[in-house]
């Protein structure tokens, strides 16, 4: 269903506090794609194989004092392959603490995620993401969701819910 900027923002902004966090620079990712795809936003529930193949952009400790580990490389992952990743990095919990508090609270949340259709031009996340043939769906808002839903094992067939999504694209 097609949907007019100002209720992605309303959305956005009933479940984000613009004060706190990275809700700010989240919140720009929103304008700079809305004006970079004229507008054109729709909201769609997405099915499990989409939201596994949603390619996530660079994602840097939340206090690089503590850890410079990475969640997502600058190159980028989809969300299976940082699923996968995390796995692999036993101590992400204790070096990122911060991080891994906000995946734990994210764990049985309902709110939908942002997202576009093609890397966010001018944008330092976006800006190393490499060639990602066939994804049609780039993160703008949602990762610790996206990554606390998957080790929830939302994404598994019989448990998956429909995940909302506000999608913006050309």
């Amino acid at each position: 269903m097609k949907v007019d900027f100002s209720e992605v923002k309303k959305v956005f902004l009933t479940d984000h506090d613009i004060n706190h966090g990275s809700n700010k620079y989240a919140m720009k990712c929103l304008i700079d794609a809305n004006e970079q795809c004229n507008g054109r936003w729709i909201r769609r529930e997405l099915n499990s194989i989409e939201v596994q193949r949603i390619v996530l952009p660079n994602h840097r400790s939340h206090n690089r004092k503590i850890s410079n580990l990475p969640l997502v490389p600058e190159t980028g992952l989809t969300v299976e392959d940082t699923l996968k990743r995390l796995n692999l990095l036993a101590d992400y919990a204790t070096k990122n603490p911060c991080c891994w508090n906000i995946i734990q609270r994210s764990r049985t949340s309902k709110s939908p995620v942002f997202l576009i259709t093609q890397p966010l031009e001018r944008n330092r996340d976006h800006s190393k993401l490499a060639n990602f043939t066939g994804h049609r769906l780039y993160h703008l808002d949602g990762l610790h969701r996206l990554v606390a839903w998957g080790l929830n094992g939302r994404y598994v067939d019989r448990k998956y819910e429909p995940i909302t999504a506000f999608i913006v694209g050309r």
